[in-house]
């Protein structure tokens, strides 16, 4: 049960309501440059299954563009552009579809906000009752995303 609302969660990504932002000029923080995989969600204080095998990944270029995969829950990826103000992570998907052969454009883009921290090897994005866990991968700013994420 746990892996499954886990799984729901990493699926909703894509779909939670941007909240407003400070004055402060967007920025790309270069902590976040490279590919993260998802390790865990805590839903309202409570930890989810750790992802063992099939495990989301996010890669965040130094190019303002990031490509997420999500491999179960209906195979999706997202693609589009992120920047960061202060604490506040926004992700706006231009494309979506299964696979990187099958995107769609999205109108209007998706545009999700997040709270985030890096500490150590470890990013935490949060919306309100609940925080995803991704681990670092790769720091490679773009971590050759033709062969990494084409399925």
């Amino acid at each position: 049960m746990g892996y499954l609302l886990r799984l729901l969660c990493v699926c909703a990504l894509g779909v939670l309501p941007a909240v407003g932002c400070g004055d402060d000029a967007a920025t790309l923080a270069p902590e976040l440059f490279g590919t993260w995989v998802s390790t865990y969600t805590e839903l309202n204080g409570m930890r989810s299954d750790d992802c063992l095998t099939d495990c989301a990944r996010v890669t965040f270029n130094a190019d303002g563009t990031y490509v997420i995969v999500v491999p179960t829950c209906l195979p999706e990826r997202g693609e589009g552009t992120w920047s960061t103000r202060g604490s506040i992570l926004t992700l706006t998907r231009l494309r979506a579809g299964p696979d990187a052969d099958n995107l769609q454009p999205l109108d209007p883009p998706r545009i999700t906000t997040f709270g985030w921290s890096v500490s150590g090897d470890t990013l935490a994005m949060s919306v309100p009752g609940t925080t995803f866990y991704w681990s670092k991968e790769s720091t490679d700013e773009d971590a050759g995303l033709t062969e990494l994420w084409r399925w």
